[in-house]
C-alpha cells in the first residue's frame, strides 16, 4: 500500500483495518510488511536503494 502523509489524512487505517485488505494472500500469510513510502517510491538515489536492500534482506533473511 502506499500513502503519502499521515495515517489519518490517507485513511491508511481505515484500508488497512478493511475486508478486502485482509483477503490479499501476503497479507493472510503475514508476509506485508510496513515500508517508507519516501524511502521506497521518491527515487531518492543510491542512499535510499540501500535502505531498500537492507529492509528486503530483514524481510528474508532476518537476522543475518
Amino acid at each position: 500500500m502506499i500513502t503519502n502523509g499521515t495515517p489519518s489524512s490517507t485513511n491508511q487505517d481505515a484500508v488497512l483495518g478493511g475486508a478486502l485488505w485482509k483477503t490479499l494472500g501476503a497479507v493472510k500469510s503475514g508476509q506485508a510488511q510496513p515500508v517508507s513510502d519516501e524511502t521506497w517510491f521518491l527515487r531518492l538515489g543510491v542512499t535510499a536503494a540501500n535502505v531498500v536492500l537492507a529492509d528486503l534482506k530483514g524481510f528474508v533473511a532476518p537476522g543475518t
